[in-house]
């Protein structure tokens, strides 16, 4: 017969408690946005593209915005860098090149001091080109003019 198989398991250690575990401040500022989400609805090409998210510092200290950033080159946010005392409202900017002709979904990410961590807001719309006669189509293929109507 086998010899007995002996069982000499070991249990690994316990893992440690993290020991830089981040304290939130019941005092930390807050950002809360009256909306996240802006749709332009259908824009020609060319006009203007620009929204202000409105936002409010809830918090107790003031509010610091590190980071405003966009997803491409077409979305460019401006955001203050100026800290935003408790109570008080603030926006941020962003602007969206019309020049480009379709439907688009663009996302902003913000970050700052807030104990609620990071932001994204949404920019979304439908970006058309204006044809003969004045109606708004939009092109069937972008940089391709339409065909006249006497073709």
């Amino acid at each position: 017969t086998a010899p007995p198989i002996s069982s000499s398991w070991t249990h690994p250690a316990p893992a440690a408690a993290p020991t830089n575990t981040a304290v939130v401040s019941p005092n930390a500022p807050m950002i809360e946005f009256e909306k996240t989400t802006h749709d332009f609805g259908t824009v020609k090409k060319g006009s203007p593209v620009t929204y202000r998210f409105m936002y409010k510092n809830t918090g107790k200290e003031p509010l610091l915005l590190t980071q405003c950033k966009a997803g491409c080159g077409c979305t460019t946010p401006i955001c203050s860098k100026e800290p935003l005392k408790p109570g008080k409202t603030g926006y941020i900017e962003v602007h969206y090149d019309s020049m480009r002709v379709g439907v688009f979904t663009k996302e902003i990410l913000v970050t700052s001091n807030a104990r609620n961590g990071i932001a994204t807001l949404v920019i979304k719309g439908n970006i058309v080109a204006e044809v003969e006669g004045g109606d708004m189509k939009q092109e069937a293929t972008p940089g391709v003019p339409p065909k006249k109507h006497n073709e």
